[in-house]
This record gives structure tokens, sequence and C-alpha cells, in this order.
């Protein structure tokens, strides 16, 4: 049940009440596990076991012939504790003496010796057409070595056969032999002659590097790293130096093309400015000054008196020139001397003089002379110290080398020694019993497993049955839900009196478990509905009619199925109107028909449609049930499905109790919706009841009451229930309302 069901319940809007199931003190109580796999299992017990039963059979075959008998040959080897010397007396005790045992142990099933004991060839017209990773593995998961005390070492073999068992330990213990034992000795040796000659190589090289290093390191001393910190932090200086003197020539560069008195190159004239700079500070230049500036006045004068082209003018033009070039000369002579014109440098009030900044320019090609030599001389310091590293690193390597080569000679020697020591015991023997037979556990629990595997189909079969199939699952999945009773499953053509007279019973049992809920002295309305279609709430309306009915109760059923009009068609009644005309006109009585049987009334369908219960409304539904009790006691409604019709949720919230039929067959969420949706829209649910249910069900319900024969009352097209309740019911009158 859903929490909205329970909390309705715990509300009272439900009836707790159920007669077939006793609530505990200590509050409900779930299905233990048990009662959960024979609500699984229940009816199809028969099949369930049928199938464990073959499967157990099945289960229990396969087990049984899936082991075969093994066989199980041991060898032993044995590893002396003591190497012998030419003097017994000074034998020497193996040091580690346990470890390298247990060593002899895990080379005894090292791929090694499996490989080349597959290549026996007893072991390979056994295993032939197998590759040899195939067969390496399954030595190696059949094959078992273990300590047997001290000294000596278990081989083991398992397989189905026992001579192959006996062979494949001998092919173990020679392979071992062959390779780690006495006749492993000229192995040894060759392979000990090859890392000594690999010492004494290694040895000459380191020797050689060695000298290679004192010849590099004879010119510059024996430590490089010294000398070449000392040379880069010379080196650092020079390069400050270097900085300096270019930073001052860059300066004197910079300013002296600036200058108005800057000294042009050989080919390039003095300029004017610069000369008349000149002759401010020397007397014999600014005399040369003024006479070219006087022949330049004559010049003038005699170009504009005789023109260009006369000889006067141009001797005094030939006589200016070579003022000029002799002022040329001296200006010259006088820049390139120590009393050469002073300009001042970019940027500050120092001066420099033509000298002094080719002085500067010297200084500065003998400092960058110098920073160049430095540098060569330290990267060749440097490479010298590049080599002798790599010659380090490989005598390093070489040292290694031969550290390795000493190692593997030193083993090789005590494995000499040690491979003296083993001595074969047993090389294995042919097994005459099996070591193991798993045949009858198999089996066991292949009948177990066998027989659960079909168990656990039926009771996951039975998990996704969502059907009711009981009546007591009714019962007890709608804990909290009172349970009315049931109704038999009967046939169309009721024949069997015994069976009729059940039948009536139950319906009996229903009407009176209503009647005890019902309020006494008042009448009483009340819907039958169901899930969906089919379940049997019409049968089921006809049948408690007919059963209030022989307890002289006046009865009025109102076909409310808009849709079925089931009812109205069981009862053979033919009319144009009926209960919406009822309910439209306000008229109730009207409208309402006799039928066969005393105290019962109907009010049919009448000519309504699924459209028409878009016209009802729950005020009108009450005013006519209101008007049906002033005339009746009861007031039976058959409505459709609850969850396929609009008109049934408006007559189940206007009726004082609700019946839900449930058929067997039905599946539980659409019962559960039905009964969510019944608590949702505020109904008041007066009971369950179980229909179609079987003999198991129907017996356990009446146990001990005897079945009375009765004669069969009218009935038409009642339906098996209603025929059968009919049938116990003689009517008294000729059906007058």
């Amino acid at each position: 049940m859903s929490q909205d069901i329970q909390l309705a319940q715990n509300n009272g809007t439900i009836p707790s009440s159920d007669p077939l199931a006793m609530p505990s003190q200590n509050g409900p109580q779930g299905p233990s596990p048990f009662q959960k796999m024979h609500r699984l299992l229940r009816g199809r017990y028969n099949v369930a076991i049928s199938l464990a039963i073959g499967g157990a059979i099945i289960g229990g075959l396969v087990g049984w012939l899936s082991q075969t008998k093994e066989y199980k040959s041991i060898g032993l080897i044995q590893i002396s504790p003591t190497l012998p010397s030419p003097d017994a007396r000074n034998d020497q005790v193996v040091p580690m003496f346990a470890a390298h045992v247990q060593a002899q142990a895990t080379l005894l099933q090292s791929d090694r010796v499996i490989q080349q004991a597959i290549k026996d060839p007893q072991w390979g017209d056994y295993h032939k057409g197998m590759s040899q990773q195939d067969s390496t593995a399954m030595y190696g998961e059949k094959l078992e070595v273990k300590m047997q005390g001290a000294s000596i070492i278990s081989v083991a073999y398992y397989d189905d056969q026992a001579n192959v068992a006996k062979n494949a330990v001998a092919a173990v213990v020679d392979a071992y032999m062959s390779i780690y034992g006495n006749n492993a000795s000229e192995d040894l040796k060759k392979k000990m002659g090859y890392h000594d000659d690999r010492k004494r190589a290694l040895t000459g090289r380191i020797q050689a590097n060695k000298a290679a290093i004192a010849n590099l390191a004879a010119d510059n001393g024996s430590n490089l790293d010294l000398l070449l910190n000392a040379m880069t932090t010379e080196k650092v200086r020079i390069d400050g130096m270097v900085t300096q003197s270019k930073m001052a020539l860059d300066r004197a560069e910079a300013a002296r093309p600036a200058a108005p008195n800057a000294i042009p190159k050989a080919n390039e004239p003095i300029p004017e400015s610069m000369i008349d700079t000149i002759a401010e500070g020397d007397p014999s230049i600014k005399a040369i000054v003024s006479e070219r500036n006087r022949a330049d006045f004559n010049v003038g004068k005699l170009l504009r008196i005789y023109g260009e082209n006369h000889r006067m003018a141009k001797d005094a033009k030939a006589d200016r020139d070579a003022i000029n070039d002799q002022l040329q000369i001296q200006a010259r002579r006088f820049l390139n001397s120590e009393k050469g014109v002073r300009f001042n440098i970019e940027g500050g009030a120092d001066t420099v003089t033509p000298a002094e900044l080719e002085q500067l320019r010297r200084n500065y090609t003998n400092v960058v002379s110098i920073q160049q030599r430095t540098a060569e001389t330290i990267a060749g310091v440097a490479r010298k110290k590049f080599e002798i590293q790599e010659l380090e690193s490989k005598i390093e390597a070489d040292q290694q080398d031969f550290n390795t080569a000493t190692r593997s000679y030193d083993s090789l020697q005590a494995q000499q020694l040690l491979a003296n020591q083993v001595t074969v015991l047993s090389d294995g023997h042919t097994p005459t019993t099996p070591f193991s037979d798993k045949s009858q556990k198999f089996a066991m629990a292949g009948f177990v497993g066998g027989a659960m595997v079909p168990m656990g189909l039926m009771l996951l079969y039975g998990m996704f049955d969502h059907r009711y199939r009981y009546s007591d699952e009714a019962g007890g999945d709608l804990s909290g839900i009172t349970l009315l009773g049931i109704l038999p499953n009967l046939p169309d053509r009721l024949s069997d009196p015994e069976q009729a007279s059940i039948a009536a019973h139950c319906v009996h049992q229903i009407r009176t478990m209503l009647q005890i809920n019902q309020p006494p002295g008042e009448p009483h309305a009340l819907a039958v509905t169901s899930a969906t279609s089919g379940d049997g709430k019409t049968s089921l309306t006809l049948a408690l009619g007919l059963s209030y009915a022989a307890c002289g109760t006046r009865v009025l059923m109102i076909d409310c199925d808009l849709v079925g009009a089931g009812l109205t068609h069981r009862m053979n009644i033919e009319a144009t109107e009926g209960v919406l005309e009822a309910i439209a006109n306000r008229g109730l009585l009207e409208y309402v028909r006799t039928t066969d049987i005393n105290d019962v009334c109907i009010l049919p369908v009448g000519s309504s449609l699924s459209h028409h219960a878009s016209t009802l409304s729950p005020q009108a539904l009450r005013r006519m049930i209101a008007e049906a009790k002033q005339h009746f006691d009861i007031i039976l409604i058959d409505t459709g499905p609850i969850l396929g019709s609009i008109e049934a949720s408006l007559v189940c919230t206007s009726v004082d109790g609700v019946i839900l039929a449930v058929a067997r067959g039905q599946q539980r969420p659409m019962v559960e919706k039905s009964l969510n949706h019944l608590v949702s829209i505020g109904a008041n649910l007066s009971g369950v009841v179980f229909n179609r249910a079987q003999g198991a069900d129907f017996t356990n319900s009446i146990s001990g009451m005897s079945a009375r024969n009765q004669r069969n009352g009218k009935g038409g097209q009642f339906g098996p229930v209603a025929r059968a309740v009919a049938s116990s019911y003689k009517p008294t009158g000729n059906g007058s309302n």
C-alpha cells in the first residue's frame, strides 16, 4: 500500500477492520521471507518442484562428469649445505643456505626450466600440436615445487594420466640439472672466461683514459676549475674596461660631428666658421684671414668694373685662391697640433682635442684585443675541461661495467661450487592411485545449483507477476482495508446446487458485513466500482440488491455506468429515460422501474451516453440520493471503473460508502491507483470484495458450512453470482414497489 492510503487509514477515511487478519499489538508486521517466497511460488509449486528435480539431476550429472581424477608424481632433489675442500676438515658451510635452497626452488619452476622441460620427447609427443606458450602456461599451472625440510626440494606434477605426471617431473628435474646442476659446469666455465676477458679489457680502457686526462691537465695544472674561475673573473673585469672605453669613445665620437669646429677629413675643406674660430686664437692665421678678406674685396671690385673675363679680375681671383689654399694648410696644421681646437663633449663640461680622441680610439682597440684573447683562452680551458669530463664519464661507466663483470664472475664461481652440491634423490614415480577425486563434491554442488536455478527463475517470474491470484493476497496486500468477502468463480450456466448455495452464502456474508458497519435505522447509499471493467462490479451490485431484499430491505439499484449500462441490460429494462432525467427534472420516482423481485427497484441508465457525464455534478447527485433515501432503505449504485470514467468519481464522493470489486488476475498497480484515487477525492471506502476466487479460497473462507440446496429463482441475464442469490430467495409478491 502507498503512503497516501496508509495515511488515510490512520485518519479514519478507510476502515481498518479486517476480518481475515488481526493486527499485532506491536503494530503491523511485514511478511517474513518465507511468506514472500510462498506468495511468489503459490500455485506454481508443482511446476517449480518438477523443474527443480530435473535441474538437480542435470546439474548433478554435469558436476560429476566435469571432474576427472588427478594423479600426482613427486621427485626429490637434495642440496648439500657444505662446500668440500681438499682437506675435509676445512669444509665450509654454504652462506645463507636457507635462502640458497629457496632460490633453487624458485629456479625449478622458472620459465627457462619449464621451456627446457617441454622440449623432452615424451612431453612433446603427449602435447603435440600445442604452442610453446600454451604448453608453458599449462605446465606452470600443474607444477608444484615445495621445500621438504632444510635441504630437500620436492617437485610435484598433477595430471589425469599417471605416466604423464611421472614424465613431467622427470623432464623438469633433467632440465634443472642441465641448466643449474652438475651438467652446467662447462657452461659456467665458458661464462666465467667471458667475464674475465671483459674485466681485462675494461681495465686497459680505464688506464688509457686516465693517461689522457693527465696529458690534458699538464699544461694548465691539475685544477682546471680554479683556473677557469680566475680567468672568468678577469674576463669580467676586462669586459667592464671595454664597456667604459666604449662609452667614452662613443661620447667623444657623438660630440665631434655636432661641434661647429669639428675637424673635417683630409679630403674635405675646413669650413669658414672653423677658420674664423681658429683665427681668434692664432694671430698668424688671423693675418692670413685678413689678407684673404682684402683679396675677396678686391676681386668683387674688379668683377663689378671689368667683369669675369677681364685679365685683372682673373689675376685677382687667382691671388685670392692662393691665399685660401695657404689658409687651409695653416688651419689644418693648427688643428692637428696639440694646440688644436678643443670642443665640448655632449652632456658635460669636459673638452677633448682631436689628439685625445685618437688616443681614446687606440685605447678601445687595445682593450677589445685583450678581451678577445682572454675569451679564446677561457674557451680553450673550458674545452679541455669538457674533454676531461667526458673521459671521466667513460672511466666511471667502464668502472661500473668492471664491477658488474666482477660480480658476475664471482656469482658464476659460486654457482660452479654450488652446482656440484645438487643430488637427485628421485626423478618422479608412476602413481597408481588418484591424488584427488572431486566428482562427488562437484556433483553435489551441481545438484544443489541445478535445483536452485529453476526455483530462482520461478521466483523471478513471480516477482514480475503483479496479478491478484488468491483472496488472502487481497487481504494481505491491502492491509488495513476491510475485505468484505470473496465470490467464487462460477460458470455462466450454473447447474450445481451446492455451488449456488455456497455463492449465495458468500453474498449474504458481504451484505452482513456492510450492515454491521451501517448506522442502524438510517437509509444508506453504496457505490460499487472497480479498477477496470470486467471485475464483476455489476454482478456484485445485483447480488447485493437481491441479498438486501431477502432480509426485507427496500432496495433501489441505480445504473450510473453511462458507458456499459450493465445493470440495465442485466435486468432487461428498456427505457429511454433514466438517471440523467431524474437528476435534471428533480424527480426520482417517475423514472424508477419495478422488478420481478419484491422490494427491488431500479433506476435505469436510459439513453445516456458517455459524454453526458459532463452534465453531472456532486450537488445534483447528492440531491438525487437524498430523495432516494426518503423512499428506500438501501441505494446501490453501479458506476463505471474508477480509473476510466468521470461519473465514477462523482458518485463515489456523493455516497455513504464505496465497494471496490477486485477480480482474480487483476494487476496490483491498478488496484493501488484506484485506492489512491478514492483517497484523494475523499471517498469513504467500505471495503473490498475479491471476485472469481478459486476453489481453495472459496472452501477456506466457508469451511464447516453445509451447503443448502435451493431451487433457482428468476434471474434471466442476472449473471451466475446474482442467479445464485436469486436461487436462495423466494419472492413474496408480484414485484410491486
